[in-house]
This record gives C-alpha cells, structure tokens and sequence, in this order.
C-alpha cells in the first residue's frame, strides 16, 4: 500500500474471495495503522445469490449443471452451502471513476480484472463502437490472470525456462486500439514468447470462437501474435 500510494498506483483484485466487504474493512485498518490517511477503497457486491437460490429454483431459472448436464438443482439445495456467480467489470468501473485507490471485488470473471481498469482508462462503453476492443481485454485479460502460467509455468517446456525460482509475472502494455505487448520484468525468471502465450490462450477454455464472458465475447481464433523482442 505505501508504495502504490506513493506512486500513484491502483490496486485492483477479487482478494475478497466470499467477504469483499470484510476485506475492505481489514484494508481501511491497515491503511490507518501504516498513516494512509484519505485511501479510497471500493468494494464490489452482487455475486453472492445464495439467499435467492429458491427464488430462482421457482423461477425456473437453469441451474444446469455443466459438467454433467445434470438439471434437478432441488435434489441438492440442501447441501449447498455457497452460492457465487461470475459478474462483470461494470462494479470496478464504477469504483475507478470514484476515486479508489484499492478495488476489492468478490466473485468477479477473472478477467474482469484487467478489463475494468482499461474502460475506465479508455472511456469504454458496452456499445456496439467498443465490441471488439472489450472483446481484445478479455482475451489478454484471459492470457495473463494466471499470473507466472504465461510466462512459463505452464509450458510444457518447463524444464527449459530459466530460474523459474524467481519467475516473472506478466505485465501487459495495452493501447486503446486493442493491440497489446505481453512481457514481463527484467532479470526475471520464466520466458515470454508466442508459444507460452498460445499455451495459456487455449487453457480452460470450450469453443474457441466464443469464449464468453459477462462483459462480452471473445474469438481466439482471430488473434495474431508477432514477437517484437526478447519477452516481448
């Protein structure tokens, strides 16, 4: 926190995990004791629905389950015990305009997280004239939010990254046109190349043409990748 605050950095994260609100609570306490005196902090609600689950079993919503294409939900209501949905990036949005300093979100699409900050950097609505640019975030968003896999910790040329020990994370340089440059820090480990990118492009993913989000839909199929320079 000093020193995103003393660079003028924002934080941005789904931290919050099941509690956003606890979170941002723990995070106003750090902030007095380390003297942050006016940290703004954001938190996002609305993905916990485990009070409307019945609202929505009697509404005839599809609760189906998708990997087994099971549909009674009510044969198992009694055994839930939490109850998330993804949600977009409209909440992180709405946080940046305000003012945050730090946006703790709760169950958040991953990569919701990058693709907040650049709407709100770039002014973006969800109209038809941003379509593809929100569709361009997703899919780098989609890229890095697993952090070291796309720098090779998921490669399956593990082996030959360098010190994977102190392994990079990435960092991703985007214009509002919806190119983007992947890379990560100097004198980090791991590597940076079309192939981990490809690599983590096709991870956890079903058809390739529509990836779908809450804040859009992504075609993998039409990406083009150039590498420009070592980890770039």
């Amino acid at each position: 926190l000093p020193l995103a605050r003393k660079s003028g950095t924002r934080i941005v994260c789904n931290g919050g995990g099941a509690n956003p609100r606890a979170a941002g609570e723990r995070i106003r306490a750090l902030a007095r004791e380390l003297g942050l005196n006016g940290l703004r902090i954001g938190v996002i609600e609305g993905d916990d629905v485990l009070d409307r689950l019945d609202e929505l079993i009697e509404s005839g919503t599809d609760l189906s389950n998708l990997d087994t294409g099971e549909t009674n939900f009510a044969a198992i209501r009694n055994r839930v015990v939490a109850a998330n949905v993804y949600t977009d990036s409209s909440g992180i949005v709405e946080a940046l305009a305000q003012g945050a300093d730090v946006v703790i979100a709760g169950r958040v699409s991953d990569n919701a997280l990058y693709v907040g900050p650049l709407m709100h950097e770039f002014g973006w609505s969800y109209g038809a004239a941003d379509t593809d640019r929100i569709a361009a975030a997703i899919t780098i968003g989609h890229v890095v939010e697993c952090a070291a896999a796309a720098t090779g910790g998921m490669s399956s040329r593990f082996d030959e990254m360098p010190n994977m020990g102190r392994v990079g994370f990435p960092v991703v340089e985007f214009d509002g046109d919806g190119t983007a440059v992947i890379t990560k820090l100097d004198q980090t480990g791991g590597r940076v190349d079309p192939f981990t990118v490809k690599e983590h492009l096709v991870y956890e993913i079903g058809d390739p043409r529509r990836y779908l989000m809450p804040d859009g839909v992504a075609d993998f199929t039409r990406v083009r990748l150039e590498e420009i320079g070592p980890d770039r």
